[in-house]
């Protein structure tokens, strides 16, 4: 799990967009860094697999992907009835879930073993 949690927070780091009045330069994690926060944490982060990481999302940020609410999930008025909604709702968590798998898979191309659900 740590290694997930500090491939989220380095994809977030690399990507994301400044935001704000004030034009300071904001310092974006080096490799050097990755790799040191993660060292000693697990024997089997090797640092050649790190770098790795580091360098893959450097080049290509990890993104979910984006869609809007399907026709009919949504009434006119924003609203729906109660049989529309809980399917809204239903296919709502079954895109999310989607997504989930989808990034797992993703970082499980650096061999590490995810539970499947």
């Amino acid at each position: 799990y740590i290694l997930c949690f500090a491939v989220i927070m380095l994809n977030t780091d690399l990507h994301k967009a400044s935001v704000g009045k004030t034009k300071k330069k904001v310092k974006k994690m080096t490799r050097d860094e990755f790799t040191k926060n993660l060292r000693g944490v697990d024997p089997s982060f090797d640092l050649k697999m790190l770098e790795s990481i580091y360098a893959s999302i450097q080049k290509e940020q990890i993104q979910m992907p984006t869609g809007g609410p399907s026709e009919g999930e949504v009434g006119a008025d924003g609203g729906g009835d109660d049989e529309g909604s809980e399917a809204a709702f239903k296919a709502s968590v079954n895109r999310a879930v989607c997504n989930v798998q989808e990034l797992l898979r993703s970082v499980s191309l650096y061999r590490h073993t995810f539970l499947r659900l």
